[in-house]
């Protein structure tokens, strides 16, 4: 059996599907393990995984975490290119400065056969091209969710590529290869033609939603399935918690 680590960030839609993925690799046997920014609750974890949260090396970052994670309120209220700069500059290349000297060492004692990354939680990729560790990643929103860039905004494009290059840099990478993302294995959790992605690159796996995520969340099923009109299916995603009673 093989040792899985998941490497999170601390938004609850981006670590749910990992918790399924997870379950289904404790059921078959393996060994798996979560780690991240922020504590999270054991209950949310599958019976049989641990959260293992670096708390010596995130403690000096504590006050820009908090920071960090209060800026998301402002997403609702930004333009395109703002929201660029709040994702790529102002928190995903932050937190992946902050991780790694805890993924790194997280790494070190649990030995993981497969480092798992979220598609925004860079230092995972980041740790294991460095330790040469298989890397997996996946991707809970559209892969392109940013926009083709290179083609309808080259300078915002070339903008993007220097700062991750730049990131790989400070960790001493210097390949002119992309390593924040896995290029063995994209897990997408959604389809293909949804997404837009007709004909996919080799690694990119759409594999549609996943089913046992914890959620507690009362409903009417009985209702929803005695309906005999059509129905609607409406998600605003995780970072407008905000504005959903007003839209509705």
């Amino acid at each position: 059996m093989a040792k899985f680590l998941f490497v999170v960030p601390p938004f609850f839609g981006h670590i749910s599907p990992t918790l399924s993925v997870g379950a289904s690799l404790l059921a078959k046997g393996h060994e798996v393990a979560w780690t991240g920014l922020i504590p999270l609750s054991d209950k949310h974890i599958p019976e049989g995984g641990r959260y293992i949260l670096p708390e010596e090396e995130l403690a000096p970052h504590r006050d820009e975490i908090d920071r960090i994670l209060k800026r998301q309120d402002d997403g609702p209220s930004l333009s395109g290119p703002e929201v660029m700069k709040l994702a790529l500059e102002e928190t995903y290349i932050p937190f992946a400065r902050m991780m790694v000297p805890g993924v790194s060492r997280v790494s070190d004692d649990f030995q993981p056969d497969v480092i798992v990354n979220d598609c925004i939680t860079f230092a995972g990729a980041l740790v294991a091209y460095l330790k040469g560790i298989p890397c997996v990643t996946t991707t809970p929103v559209p892969p392109d969710v940013m926009g083709d860039t290179a083609n309808s905004a080259p300078r915002i494009f070339e903008w993007q590529q220097n700062l991750i290059k730049g990131l790989q840099r400070e960790l001493g990478i210097y390949t002119d290869e992309f390593v924040i993302h896995s290029h063995r294995m994209n897990i997408v959790f959604t389809s293909g033609e949804f997404a837009g992605f007709p004909d996919p690159e080799p690694h990119m796996k759409f594999v549609g939603p996943v089913n046992g995520r914890p959620n507690d969340t009362p409903f009417d099923w009985e209702r929803l399935e005695k309906a005999t009109t059509p129905k609607v299916f409406v998600s605003l995603g995780t970072l407008l918690v905000d504005i959903r009673r007003e839209f509705f």
